[in-house]
């Protein structure tokens, strides 16, 4: 990954992380606002460009605190970018290196927020994984607090709930709900079971199976 300084319209900054096609950067912007800035490292196929467009539609329509919100979506030298809200927190797992049962608690609590307001929007999320669970810097005070703290993002693969149109093995395997790996209408339930895999893993350090594959 390169440290190189880029600018896109109005947004400036460097790199500071790397997908699995995509460079993320931490960029200023508007009247000083700090933003992650999602950049494909090249030219991508109309599949693909579609793919993050849909990414940018869906988080910029589902508002609410712990859905990281986009802001903008454009195209620099023919590569789609994404402009996110910047989430300056930890990732699920390296907030709690040693979790209680009461942040076992106000872990849960706030994955029940952020998926109830989803799933009764209509959406599945379909990726939840640890990565894509971060918790802000901000969350101090009790616990209820906190759980509100614990923000949502990439959803890159969320699709409207009953609806099949996934690509099969879409996703990361191991979290992957039967309905999703097989390319068959999911609901909310499909997140939960996510959800119950992550914090088994949490807990004892490895998920309750292994999966490199469908």
């Amino acid at each position: 990954m390169s440290d190189k300084e880029i600018t896109i319209g109005a947004y400036r900054g460097v790199p500071v992380g790397q997908g699995g096609f995509a460079t993320i950067y931490r960029v200023s912007g508007p009247n000083g606002g700090v933003f992650a800035l999602k950049l494909t490292d090249q030219d991508v196929d109309q599949a693909t460009r579609d793919s993050l467009y849909h990414e940018f539609c869906t988080q910029s329509e589902l508002v609410h605190p712990q859905v990281v919100h986009a802001h903008e979506f454009g195209l620099h030298d023919g590569r789609p970018f994404i402009v996110f809200d910047w989430i300056d927190g930890a990732p699920l797992f390296e907030q709690f290196s040693r979790p209680t049962v009461d942040d076992f608690v106000t872990t849960l609590r706030g994955m029940a927020s952020v998926l109830l307001f989803i799933h009764h929007r209509g959406w599945v999320h379909g990726d939840l994984k640890p990565e894509n669970l971060r918790w802000r810097t901000a969350a101090t005070g009790n616990a209820q607090d906190q759980s509100h703290a614990l923000c949502l993002l990439d959803f890159g693969l969320a699709r409207p709930v009953g609806d099949a149109n996934r690509p099969r093995g879409a996703g990361t395997v191991g979290y992957c709900a039967p309905e999703f790996l097989n390319s068959l209408p999911a609901d909310g339930r499909a997140d939960w079971y996510a959800v119950g895999i992550i914090l088994y893993e949490w807990v004892f350090g490895v998920r309750p199976y292994a999966a490199d594959e469908p």
